[in-house]
């Protein structure tokens, strides 16, 4: 049996993507955390439960991608990105949100007056300028040689079926294609929303507003273009340009 394990940058959509393959493979979720961020002790669970628990399996964590070059040979793993720059913005929100539980890093920010958790354009400026969980994309950078399938929330977002046959047949992981439609329905932004559109914005919930190109609405373009320069390297690698553009996966 073939376990997957899908590693993102967080505010990428994981839980998302992770609930439709879940439920299209019929997979067994399994929490890896070990501490916070322990990423080797992640490995060494990982490999344990492969060795010890039959069954496909799901994991799903922020793992950097080069740490999964040591995971078992039982399990694909697919690398779920999204534009920085939205990902900026899905961080801000959630820093607000947030902010009294996080890290010592905001906890630093916060206290030095650096930025206001109580605004959220104050903490986009922030992160535009620092970045949201660099690790991460710093991590894919440095395997270049881990095997894995790449898939991007904005190919989900626009032919979320289609992206899911493409990303599991790259992966050469079996699934019933019947099937996929009806778990995309199934498991889509109304669901998990509360009933909601796309496009329909509910700041607290998890699921705030579920579209692509919505960084566009809380920076000037000056701000968002020096952000670019900043990460270009985190971002033209996976075909998303300057002014917003997106290139075909197939043709990265």
């Amino acid at each position: 049996m073939t376990s997957i394990f899908l590693t993102t940058c967080s505010r990428c959509g994981t839980h998302w993507v992770k609930f439709q393959l879940k439920a299209l493979l019929g997979l067994t979720e399994h929490n890896l955390h070990a501490g916070d961020g322990d990423f080797e002790a992640q490995i060494s669970k990982l490999q344990a439960l492969e060795q010890r628990t039959p069954g496909a399996k799901i994991y799903a964590h922020h793992t950097p991608l080069y740490l999964l070059k040591d995971a078992p040979s039982s399990v694909r793993v697919i690398a779920l990105v999204r534009d920085m720059r939205d990902v900026t913005v899905s961080a801000a929100h959630w820093y607000v949100k947030t902010h009294n539980q996080e890290s010592r890093r905001v906890q630093r920010a916060h206290l030095k007056g650096i930025v206001d958790f109580g605004d959220v354009h104050s903490v986009v400026d922030w992160l535009i300028k620092t970045g949201h969980n660099l690790f991460w994309w710093q991590g894919y950078q440095l395997a270049e040689n881990v095997p894995h399938t790449l898939m991007r929330y904005e190919d989900m977002h626009a032919q979320p079926a289609a992206t899911i046959r493409h990303t599991l047949e790259a992966a050469k992981v079996a699934f019933p294609p019947g099937r996929v439609d009806q778990i995309v329905r199934d498991w889509g932004f109304r669901r998990l929303s509360g009933g909601r559109d796309r496009g329909d914005e509910r700041v607290r919930h998890h699921y705030r507003k579920g579209v692509v190109g919505d960084w566009r609405n809380y920076a000037t373009a000056a701000k968002w273009r020096a952000f670019y320069r900043r990460f270009r390297g985190h971002m033209e690698p996976f075909g998303y340009g300057e002014d917003g553009e997106i290139a075909r996966i197939d043709d990265l």
